[in-house]
Formats: C-alpha cells, structure tokens, sequence
C-alpha cells in the first residue's frame, strides 16, 4: 500500500487525481506565463520604414554618421511581433530585462536582439502606429535602429505602386533627409 492509499484510503484512483490536478495546475501556471502585457495593434497592411544609422564609421571620418534606411510593406498583425519581443528571451550571457511602461511607451532597459544586447523604446501613438527605437549598446559608437510603423489599410486591397502618404514623422523622429541634425556627442 503507497503513502497516498494509506492517506486517502482510496488506492491508485486518488493518486491519478493527484497527477492529473497537478498537471493541470502547471498548465494554468504556464498560460498565465504567456499573458501578453504590452500593445496592441490592428491586424492589416502596414508600412515599415526602418532606419540605422551607425556613428564614427571610420578614422578618416570619425565623427561622421552613417545612415541607413528602407521601407517595407505587408500584410501583418504587429501585436503577433510585439509578443516575440516582449517574451523573456536568453541569447548567450544576455538576460532581457521586463519592460517598463511609462505613459504610452514600453522601455527595456535591456533586451537581447539578433543583432546584440539593446536598449529599447516602443512608443505606441495607438493602434495603427509605434515608433520603436533599439540603441544596441555593445556595439562602439552606439548603433541605433529606428522603426517608424504605421497601419496604412486592409489587407487584400489592391496596392498602388507608391503610396501616397506624408513623410513619416513622429514628435522628434524623421527619416526626411531633408530634416537631417547633426549628431549630438
């Protein structure tokens, strides 16, 4: 007779029982683990526009910075991505630190990234637009990453050649040549 026959008095059918809720209970403990705390999104067409500029390139321009930039377009649902990005992630000895949300913004003070540990900002304008901008901290000078998103229609619609939209520009973000500044140092 086991510990838990001599206990409940009622053999291999409490044992079971005892598995199978604690079991389930993993499984309830797991799902919340996937809880999605960050923002959400609407589901459609969305335009992409990514810039990276890399700082002191090289002796012979050291102070010169080199820029980046493209633009894409599809069909996606952002909250899908923002779910990979906010998961707790362990790539080599790099830990990502949980997000902080301050306001309408989401700030990692660490995150770890294909291209190296990063300090990111995700400032969310609703749910048809972000800006998320990874500082990837290892590299010297600082590489910096800038994804200026927005939800443009719905998907299937035929697509024009070129979209007609106004440069992208959010608060203090631009990837207008023409609104250029020098870098601060």
């Amino acid at each position: 007779m086991t510990l838990i026959q001599k206990v409940t008095g009622r053999g291999c059918v409490s044992a079971a029982c005892i598995v199978l809720s604690g079991f389930l209970s993993c499984l309830g403990a797991s799902a919340l683990a996937d809880e999605f705390d960050g923002p959400s999104f609407r589901k459609g067409l969305w335009r992409f526009d990514r810039m990276v500029a890399n700082g002191g390139g090289s002796a012979t321009l050291p102070s010169a910075t080199f820029v980046s930039s493209n633009q894409v377009t599809r069909c996606v649902d952002p909250t899908n991505a923002m779910r990979e990005t906010f998961k707790p992630a362990v790539i080599g000895g790099c830990r990502s630190a949980t997000p902080e949300k301050i306001g309408n913004r989401y700030v990692f003070s660490l995150r770890c990234d294909f291209m190296g540990p990063a300090r990111t900002t995700i400032e969310v304008q609703g749910e048809s637009a972000y800006v998320e901008v990874n500082e990837f901290i290892a590299s010297k000078p600082v590489k910096t990453e800038t994804i200026i998103a927005r939800r443009i229609g719905d998907c299937g619609e035929s697509r024009p050649e070129v979209i007609a939209l106004d440069p992208p520009t959010i608060e203090h973000f631009s990837l207008s040549s023409a609104a250029s500044t020098p870098v601060k140092r």
